[in-house]
């Protein structure tokens, strides 16, 4: 790979004495520029690269050049930070404190973050009132090294007033939605269940059920043996692949023990869940708009799934378990029975229409619409029946576009 200079082409050279020279030489001339070209190509380096490019980076600095660092500050680097935080700690003077107090207190956002980041490692409580200021930060790095300084010191009042927050049924959904974000970064296991609640309750988005996931992974849920909650969070996942989703996410998940979970768990969500990922998985091999992006490993990988799929859904009875979802009061089992339906335009009438007289999500709604026409059942009636039930104007005028 050319990194687009010699500096950066020799910091990723085989050649160990090049590459040491190369992290000596970029420190000496405080290169910012090849810093910042270095963090932007940072994801196309194989991890094991990274690691040798910090290792030499680090070992560039010693206390008599460890001051140009701080040129380095105005860009934050998630994977090589450790080459400026660590020797600041390690060669830390009164100078250098006092430097990066000044970056805490007048810096730009980077060099905000930095300064939380030292602050935090020295476990300096007096830097408290300065860094809770930033918890709400536009610069999502420094909102997130703000929000582990308040949990790795020890400070709990807001942690404590989040999940008040999320408990408040007057709070709109913008004050919870922080809450839930700040919790889930501030990493207390305590906050699963609440943040769980909010997710069952008012928000079954893929971003709330990933904040869970950081809380609490999926082998942590299957030890505990959680299956509302792992069957919950797997289909507001699997709802978005593969457009928004990629194979190796989902095959992450199903190799972390999910399968198995999936095929001896006897919840009609699971059996949904199964049916739903067979379709899926059967649409990125066909599809080459999905395709096209799959490795020859994937293909492999995603073949063998299928198979596996395939093999599963014999066990399962598919008219009995999509007509059990939509009779369920279950959100996830609603959508993902409409979901297939749709897809294999299988006719289930009288499930669906009391599915529609029971249900206020609009979501749920429009899929019931798209069913029902597929299936030639969809009258004018029955449209402006669905329409009486929102006041949602964008709603409104998709509905309208089926007697158009």
């Amino acid at each position: 790979m050319n990194l687009g200079n010699k500096t950066l082409n020799n910091i990723i050279s085989k050649d160990n004495s090049a590459a040491k020279e190369a992290a000596i030489k970029l420190l000496a001339e405080k290169d910012l520029e090849s810093f910042k070209i270095l963090n932007s190509k940072s994801e196309f380096l194989f991890d094991f690269i990274k690691e040798k490019i910090l290792k030499n980076l680090i070992g560039a600095v010693n206390s008599e050049n460890c001051s140009n660092l701080f040129e380095f500050l105005k860009v934050y680097s998630p994977d090589f930070k450790g080459f400026i935080l660590l020797p600041l700690v390690q060669f830390k003077t009164p100078e250098i404190e006092d430097k990066m107090q000044k970056f805490l207190l007048e810096g730009c956002d980077e060099e905000k973050t930095y300064a939380t980041e030292f602050f935090t490692i020295l476990g300096d409580k007096t830097k408290y009132e300065k860094i809770k200021a930033n918890l709400n930060a536009d610069f999502g790095p420094l909102k997130i090294a703000s929000i582990n300084y308040l949990s790795n010191l020890g400070f709990r009042l807001e942690f404590e007033e989040s999940l008040k927050i999320l408990e408040d049924n007057s709070k709109d959904n913008f004050e919870k939605l922080t809450s839930v974000e700040f919790l889930a970064y501030f990493g207390d296991k305590k906050a699963f269940e609440p943040i769980y609640n909010y997710f069952i309750n008012e928000d079954n988005s893929y971003t709330i059920a990933n904040f869970l996931l950081d809380l609490k992974p999926f082998s942590t849920l299957i030890e505990e043996n959680k299956e509302d909650e792992i069957l919950n969070i797997l289909s507001s996942i699997i709802l978005n692949f593969p457009d928004s989703i990629s194979f190796e996410e989902i095959n992450y998940y199903i190799n972390e023990g999910l399968f198995e979970f999936l095929l001896e768990s006897e919840n009609n969500l699971s059996a949904l869940i199964v049916f739903y990922l067979k379709n899926k998985i059967e649409l990125i091999l066909a599809d080459e708009n999905y395709s096209i992006d799959l490795t020859k490993e994937n293909k492999k990988e995603a073949n063998i799934i299928n198979s596996k799929l395939n093999n599963a859904i014999q066990i399962f009875d598919k008219i009995e378990t999509l007509t059990l979802g939509l009779n369920s009061i279950n959100y996830f089992e609603n959508i993902l029975s409409l979901e297939i339906i749709k897809e294999e335009n299988i006719e289930i009438v009288e499930p669906i229409y009391n599915l529609f007289e029971k249900t206020t999500n609009n979501e749920i709604m429009m899929d019931i619409l798209y069913c029902l026409q597929n299936q030639n059942k969809l009258n004018e009636a029955l449209i402006n029946k669905i329409l009486l039930k929102t006041e949602n104007e964008i709603l409104k005028a998709q509905i309208k576009s089926f007697i158009q």
